[in-house]
């Protein structure tokens, strides 16, 4: 099965950065994205890419 990886644009967030938690970058009007593709089966990654030095992400 293939695997899919969502990779923000510039000055996006993603899964292990502290925005994600309150409003997902995939989803952020619906819902989390991710999720619900998690929930159909599909194996699914939001990457976090810093655009920034020193931009602070979570531990998990």
């Amino acid at each position: 099965m293939a695997v899919n990886v969502f990779v923000h644009g510039y000055m996006g967030w993603g899964s292990f950065d502290i925005p994600y938690k309150a409003v997902p970058y995939w989803g952020m009007f619906t819902g989390d994205l991710l999720k619900r593709l998690r929930k159909q089966g599909f194996e699914c990654y939001s990457a976090s890419a810093s655009t920034t030095p020193g931009s602070r992400t979570t531990d998990s």
